[in-house]
């Protein structure tokens, strides 16, 4: 198989910074039918099912179950073709399916420091207890806050972790002022409740603090044990309870191998890793501009193919009117030579023989201009034919195979 397309797996960070992230069809194609999939996965280190998902989505067929060990035993085996309908030259990027099998590195304990301005001076915590509430109906187990309510931060927490989660915000808002970072409470793009946004270079980024939930069966009240018996199942018999885990996740776009969800863990709690969380942010704050300056290329490269289809059909559409022009008028110049012909056997049939020759005279010329009038050749509507635009053969075929099709109909 060629190097380029599965070099040596990669032994330091270096050298996996060399592996080739962009593929075109084509040479997906060629690699596929050379090494097993599972091969061409690990040295490129991505998921092979996700790999493999990925050629399904672009229609790049592959080695059916059997292949490889037919042709390791030298028998005959078929090789589907590349799709017509596919286009070779497309370029496929791995980056979102490449992981590294390098060892994760552990999070250390990374907190901090504690907050030293008063609590006050923040407004979006100022009454945030205040707005916080216990909840209405028996299996909800988070406080709700209004839902319209943008003057204080959002979180979703128990009672019992409500305090916690509050002094989680303050050392946070505290290092965000440091760092010059921005804190608003609203709905970010096409979200349907409000969120906590930190904008940092100029660059929103939203994040959330929750409780995780457990689920657990509760115990049944004997009339709902009948109604179980009797019915197979009963409402809300399985429960989520808080389980007394905070998680800030972190909502904005990620770079390729990071993770947007801090949590506590059994040797680490949530406090330990709010300098994680900071890294994080600004990395999810970087991305979301790579994001847009991708999105950004896409809406121009849709742009520019929009304007050729555009253009294309513009030429196809005129290639296709001078072609019915043409036959229209070739239908009126036949009617027009059909009608000289008439005129002249006229003139030597016995009925004609008896006018005057003023009479004739008069009669010819009337003729004649009638005839001149359905002429497009003499009434000059034949010179629209005679014009630069003309497509290119495959307009042309194109614009032929559409009227072609129009009198079919």
């Amino acid at each position: 198989m060629n190097n380029q397309l599965c070099s040596q797996e990669p032994k330091d960070e270096a050298v996996y910074k060399m592996i080739k992230r962009k593929y075109t069809i084509a040479e997906l194609y060629y690699a596929v039918w050379s090494s097993p999939l599972n091969k061409l996965a690990a040295c490129w280190q991505v998921d092979a099912n996700g790999l493999g998902k990925l050629l399904d989505r672009h229609s790049i067929p592959r080695p059916k179950s059997g292949y490889w060990a037919q042709k390791a035993l030298n028998k005959k085996v078929s090789v589907t073709p590349l799709p017509k309908s596919v286009s070779p030259s497309l370029v496929i990027d791995l980056t979102p399916l490449q992981r590294t099998k390098r060892e994760k590195s552990k999070l250390v304990p990374a907190p901090l420091p504690k907050p030293t301005k008063p609590i006050s001076r923040y407004p979006l915590l100022k009454s945030i207890k205040s707005s916080m509430s216990k909840p209405h109906y028996k299996y909800d187990f988070l406080m709700v806050q209004p839902y319209d309510n943008d003057k204080v931060m959002r979180l979703d927490v128990s009672p019992e972790q409500q305090t916690r989660a509050i002094y989680i915000f303050y050392t946070l808002l505290e290092s965000f002022e440091k760092k010059g970072w921005i804190v608003k409470v609203e709905k970010h793009r096409y979200a349907k409740r409000l969120t906590n946004l930190v904008t940092i270079n100029g660059e929103p980024v939203p994040f959330r603090l929750r409780e995780r939930l457990k689920q657990q069966k509760r115990e049944l009240e004997k009339k709902e044990i009948e109604e179980k018996t009797k019915y197979g199942r009963v409402w809300h018999e399985k429960i989520n309870v808080p389980s007394g885990c905070l998680q800030l996740i972190i909502e904005g776009p990620m770079p390729a191998g990071v993770k947007g969800v801090f949590e506590d863990k059994p040797t680490l709690s949530l406090e330990q890793q709010l300098a994680h969380v900071m890294t994080t942010l600004e990395q999810s704050s970087e991305q979301t501009k790579v994001v847009r300056a991708e999105r950004e290329a896409g809406r121009q490269r849709f742009e520019k193919l929009r304007l050729r289809r555009e253009e294309h059909e513009r030429r196809v559409t005129s290639e296709h009117s001078r072609i019915k022009t043409f036959l229209a008028l070739f239908m009126k110049w036949q009617r027009a030579r059909d009608c000289r012909m008439f005129l002249s056997e006229l003139n030597g049939a016995d009925i004609y023989q008896h006018g005057s020759q003023e009479q004739k005279a008069n009669f010819s010329s009337w003729a004649y201009s009638v005839i001149d009038a359905i002429d497009p050749i003499v009434n000059g509507e034949a010179a629209a034919l005679i014009t630069d635009d003309f497509g290119d053969e495959h307009i042309f075929e194109e614009a032929m195979s559409r009227y072609l099709k129009s009198m079919s109909e």
